[in-house]
C-alpha cells in the first residue's frame, strides 16, 4: 500500500488578559485538545488555510499573524499516512467563540499556558507552545 501525504495548516492563537497571554485550544470530537488546524482546500495557500480553519473552528475572524513565526511538525497516522502541519502564530482581541463545524470541534476556549500545557496530550504540541511563548515574550508580544 502506498503512503499518503497530508498537509494541514493552523495557528497557535492567543490573546491577552490582564497582560497575560491566553492560548486558544480546541477540543476535537475525539476529546483531545489541540490548536485550530485543518486541510488545505482548492488553491489556498498556507495562510489562507490557517485563517479559514481559525474561523471555522473558533469563530475568530479578526486576527494578526506574527511575522516570521511559525512551526512545522511531521508525524505518521497509522502505517500509511504521513502528515505535515504548519502552525502560524496569530493574535486576536475582544472576540467571542462561535464554532462553525460542530461535528468536528466540541469546544474552543482560551487558557493560560500552564493549563494549556496540562490539557495538550502530545509532547510535540507542548514543545511548540513553550517555544512560541518564549518567542512571543522575547518579541514583547
Amino acid at each position: 500500500m502506498r503512503i499518503k501525504y497530508e498537509h494541514s495548516c493552523g495557528a497557535i492563537l492567543f490573546t491577552k488578559e490582564n497582560k497575560e497571554r491566553q492560548y486558544v485550544l480546541v477540543m476535537e470530537v475525539t476529546g483531545s485538545y489541540g490548536f485550530p488546524k485543518g486541510h488545505q482546500e482548492g488553491n489556498e495557500n498556507d495562510i489562507e488555510t490557517a485563517t479559514r480553519e481559525i474561523r471555522e473552528e473558533t469563530g475568530i475572524t479578526n486576527i494578526r499573524f506574527i511575522p516570521n513565526l511559525k512551526r512545522t511538525i511531521r508525524y505518521k497516522v497509522g502505517d500509511f499516512i504521513e502528515k505535515e502541519v504548519v502552525y502560524f502564530v496569530a493574535y486576536y482581541e475582544n472576540q467571542d467563540f462561535d464554532i462553525q463545524i460542530k461535528n468536528e470541534i466540541l469546544s474552543a476556549k482560551k487558557y493560560p499556558i500552564d493549563i494549556a500545557l496540562n490539557l495538550l496530550k502530545f509532547q510535540e504540541l507542548k514543545n511548540i507552545l513553550v517555544e512560541t511563548d518564549f518567542m512571543l515574550e522575547s518579541l514583547g508580544e
